[in-house]
């Protein structure tokens, strides 16, 4: 708090394991968002000491593997994450807590009740931090002797994070465009459907039209371009400014204060200031 007192911030409720008939699709649910409220006005008068501020609270779900569960590592039964699902688990907390810190007056615009444009950049700045060296020696042990991981491999694995960042990019840009093209027309059937997604394929990528002879037909089942209709091109938007983020305030020391300046001047402000503002008060805090 202000004052210095230990306080919550928030409640951040943990489903991360598979299990069976839950879905799949990673996740956080905003379950009661940060704003004032008030018992009642007194006497038809609305006084401070009536308002009191709620305790946000929200729910981090994933299907991280279980020990000789699902996902779990055939040859030992161990339940070890790859480097994507660390990527992930490091993303969604990035909303959690921007869901969780931010301190509006009304709930509509709490935490990731923000631009379209901007609601993925805090969770793309956090996934920087699941790769970088010195963040993975404050907690990475081996599984077996315990032993921190060692330095040169850290700095390896940060590294592997860009072995395939040009076709990821264009993945990513693949998914705009469909994602524009299907939001664009009044309707599209399925073979309609799956053969613009080859042709955009062809088009726009050096990524396959085909998987063992038949058309991908992956968009099937990508939630974003029902949840993100029209607006996919977010991600490569909210990369850039991340990244941008990244470099001017983490890089050379991502532990320092440099969170507590992206706090004062992003997070605890949710929705209701512009994104372009937060982003400025950001990079000027530094200086």
């Amino acid at each position: 708090s202000e004052d210095g007192a230990q306080q919550p911030i928030g409640l951040l409720y943990l489903d991360l394991f598979a299990r069976k008939s839950k879905s799949s699709h990673p996740a956080v649910y905003t379950l009661r968002a940060a704003g004032m409220t008030t018992a009642g006005p007194k006497d038809g008068h609305l006084t401070d000491e009536l308002l009191m501020r709620h305790l946000p609270a929200a729910a981090l779900v994933m299907d991280l593997p279980t020990a000789l569960g699902p996902g779990a590592d055939d040859c030992t039964g161990l339940a070890l994450l790859s480097p994507k699902q660390l990527e992930v688990l490091y993303h969604e907390i990035g909303h959690a807590i921007h869901a969780l810190i931010s301190r509006t007056e009304t709930h509509h615009f709490s935490g990731l009740r923000t631009s379209l444009d901007f609601v993925e950049v805090p969770s793309l700045l956090m996934e920087r931090f699941a790769s970088e060296p010195g963040v993975l020696a404050r907690w990475a042990r081996h599984h077996k002797t315990g032993a921190p991981l060692p330095r040169p491999l850290a700095v390896l694995f940060g590294a592997s994070d860009k072995l395939f960042l040009g076709i990821e990019t264009q993945t990513q840009c693949l998914r705009a465009l469909i994602d524009l093209r299907l939001h664009c027309a009044p309707r599209h059937g399925v073979e309609e459907t799956t053969r613009l997604v080859s042709e955009l394929t062809a088009a726009h990528t050096v990524l396959p039209t085909e998987m063992m002879g038949s058309p991908h037909l992956w968009h099937g089942s990508y939630r974003h371009l029902a949840h993100y209709a029209a607006g996919c091109y977010t991600y490569l938007w909210a990369r850039s400014l991340s990244e941008r983020v990244w470099r001017h305030t983490f890089e050379h020391a991502p532990l320092n204060a440099a969170g507590f300046r992206w706090h004062d001047a992003v997070l605890r402000h949710g929705g209701p200031r512009d994104p372009v503002r937060q982003l400025r008060a950001s990079f000027e805090s530094r200086t």
